[in-house]
């Protein structure tokens, strides 16, 4: 049987597309989802949080993160640089300090704004770790219930975080 060029092609471009939308997918899962997913601290088991003024902290929650409290579950927007992270709630982006700072905050959210873009780097133990594109530091939590940003250490467990893709 003799397949035109023309079919040929097609076939090979069909296979192409799909090759390349499975390594996007592979890539960036958090992005490709169309639902909001809390965040829990690896370390405190403690929930990525924020508030309509725009303050960023982690809290308890024993039901699970994002279970009926919308201000703990946040959508991932991919981005050529990163992700964003936006609060399902608020609507407000996780925002890094900038250059120099360990705060965190939720702000409007502008895909132009470097401090709101935050590089996934995952881990072995199948969390990840979300380090700022601006100030290059990786968003951090401890037992108080605080979350700010501090320079990136393997075995700081503080910095992990499950982010389940449900």
């Amino acid at each position: 049987m003799k397949i035109s060029v023309k079919k040929k092609t097609g076939v090979v471009g069909a296979l192409f597309a799909a090759a390349c939308m499975t390594v996007v997918a592979t890539q960036t899962p958090a992005a490709a989802q169309g639902s909001a997913s809390g965040l829990t601290n690896w370390q405190t088991s403690y929930c990525l949080d924020s508030d309509a003024d725009g303050a960023v902290y982690t809290k308890d929650n024993s039901n699970g993160c994002g279970v009926n409290n919308p201000y703990q579950r946040w959508y991932f927007h991919s981005s050529g640089k990163g992700v964003m992270l936006q609060n399902s709630k608020t609507g407000l982006c996780l925002t890094g300090g900038g250059t120099g700072s360990d705060r965190v905050m939720a702000r409007a959210c502008d895909s132009e704004n470097p401090r709101q873009l935050w590089e996934q780097h995952y881990q072995a133990n199948g969390t990840s770790v979300l380090v700022n594109h601006q100030n290059k530091r990786a968003l951090d939590s401890n037992m108080k219930g605080q979350a700010y940003t501090s320079n990136f250490s393997e075995s700081n467990s503080y910095m992990k975080w499950w982010i389940p893709f449900d």
